[in-house]
């Protein structure tokens, strides 16, 4: 009859166990949804900052593919100039950096001797 006592008791320890894996683990993926939903919200912020990147950004993704770009032939002919890390998607901080560079004066070049 101890036997049965202590499979009892074990039943609820591994019932209680899981229940408790399983409650964390939930939290875990909440946490992580929520912060997965925080980051798309930044992307999309970032995006409608830049209206022109927001135009071509068709999907709303906070990138945009050559697909996207190709509505727009300036930026289609230099997409591989832009997409700096060469993943085939221009990021908005990509977009902006190329924006910048292509607005910065062109350096002078030293007289000659």
């Amino acid at each position: 009859m101890f036997n049965l006592n202590t499979s009892i008791s074990t039943s609820k320890t591994v019932a209680i166990a899981t229940f408790a894996t399983l409650l964390l683990s939930g939290i875990t993926a909440q946490t992580a949804m929520a912060e997965t939903k925080a980051d798309s919200k930044v992307v999309v912020a970032a995006a409608s900052a830049d209206p022109e990147f927001a135009k071509l950004d068709a999907n709303g993704n906070g990138k945009i593919s050559l697909k996207e770009a190709a509505k727009d032939k300036g930026v289609a002919s230099v997409f591989d100039a832009i997409d700096a890390n060469k993943d085939g998607d221009i990021t908005t901080e990509e977009h902006a950096a190329y924006k910048a560079a292509s607005a910065a004066p062109a350096a002078e070049p030293a007289p000659a001797k």
